[in-house]
């Protein structure tokens, strides 16, 4: 499935980020004129499907309103979107696509991590500025790479919150089998027994599975009081279903890390109660992403909920707006090298700095609970969270 979006026009950005997208260093990307194309992979389709329409929904607002404003360096900006169908194989072969056929100047994605990793050596290879907005497993290291999304670090002092305000300390883990949870788990495990928590059991099953109830059974003869969930899309959706058809919610509270806002509004009544670990979600009250989350409704009226992913793409074009602006050029050395130490202040999320040194960003991280009428509810706010050590630049 592949969409192209051209949007026209040019002027410096007053718009503050710092995030990435990928810029042309090969043959023919280095022409200053024309549209400066921006090169989109997203899961439209497969197992993480559900995630990628408000993405790509996201990515053109943003384009259509730098251009609205002039564009960057008088140019306009363009968008090309390809699905990766959730499929490494298929990641690999539309990135490549993007960068070596249609020679995009820049690259943001939303993938899953074993797609990512699936397409890292093109843009190793390459080059080109890449921002990576998924949450991830933390730990990707490209001097061309910049990561928005959040990484196990910045989830420790939910945590220890859970563990020691909520009291909950006997914690179960459960996620699919490939990277992300393979790494996220673990440091989810160290960080609870810090807290003075107990990890008491973990599963790790393979995409595509519908029947939980084994793994229910071992969480009832557990004895724990948390669940916390890696799970990502329908396979989510079937095992909140069974934990509370078998009266798991009466026992134990779910922590996700994966039911983003759009996904819980799908799920309606069944994830009462659910908490999510996030550095965006819709209903955060503040005036910048107020009036974020009315221009995004107004201009898709049947969109599904903004979320974590696709906030982070909306914010991902402007960083690299900015970075284009600020380095005169779309010269991938340059505009890689103007992302490093970016600011935005104004992110509908909150206050953004891509660190020099790691090429991850410091975020305000939300613990939030879902009302079972397809909202979060803000339960606490933990302002300024380090992504750790990570990389060195």
């Amino acid at each position: 499935m592949r969409h192209t979006h051209r949007r026209g026009g040019v002027a410096v950005l007053a718009v503050g980020l710092a995030l990435v997208v990928a810029v042309g260093s090969a043959v023919g990307r280095e022409s200053q004129s024309g549209p400066i194309k921006i090169g989109l992979v997203s899961s439209l389709s497969g197992p993480a499907g559900l995630y990628g329409r408000p993405v790509a929904d996201s990515a053109q607002l943003a384009i259509e309103e730098i251009n609205a404003k002039g564009g960057v360096l008088g140019r306009k900006l363009a968008l090309e979107v390809e699905d990766d169908a959730s499929v490494p194989a298929t990641g690999r072969l539309v990135a490549q696509r993007l960068i070596t056929k249609d020679r995009v100047d820049a690259l943001i994605a939303m993938t899953n991590s074993a797609v990512r990793e699936a397409f890292t050596p093109v843009v190793k290879r390459d080059g080109l500025p890449f921002v990576y907005v998924t949450l991830y497993e933390g730990g990707a290291c490209l001097k061309n790479m910049f990561s928005i999304g959040e990484v196990p670090p910045q989830y420790n002092p939910v945590y220890r919150h859970v563990v020691g305000s909520i009291g909950k300390k006997s914690w179960y883990l459960i996620g699919h089998d490939y990277v992300w949870p393979q790494k996220v788990l673990p440091a989810a495990r160290q960080a609870v027994r810090k807290a003075g928590g107990t990890v008491v059991g973990q599963d790790l099953v393979p995409f595509g599975t519908t029947d939980f109830a084994q793994i229910i059974d071992k969480i009832q003869a557990s004895d724990a009081d948390t669940v916390l969930v890696a799970l990502v899309g329908a396979d989510f959706g079937s095992f909140l279903k069974q934990w509370r058809s078998f009266g798991l919610n009466r026992s134990t509270i779910i922590v996700t890390l994966t039911m983003t806002d759009d996904f819980m509004q799908a799920l309606g009544a069944d994830a009462k109660g659910v908490y999510s670990i996030f550095g965006y979600f819709e209903d955060l009250k503040t005036t910048t992403n107020r009036r974020f989350v009315s221009k995004y409704h107004k201009r898709f009226p049947k969109a599904f909920a903004q979320n974590t992913l696709s906030e982070g793409t909306y914010d991902a074009v402007y960083a690299y707006a900015r970075a284009v602006a600020n380095a005169g050029t779309t010269d991938s050395a340059k505009v890689n090298a103007a992302l490093a130490g970016v600011t935005f202040p104004s992110a509908p999320r909150g206050a953004l700095t891509i660190q020099r040194s790691t090429h991850h960003v410091n975020q305000t991280m939300y613990l939030v609970r879902a009302n079972g009428k397809g909202n979060y509810v803000l339960a606490k706010k933990f302002p300024n969270i380090s992504p750790g050590p990570q990389c060195r630049f």
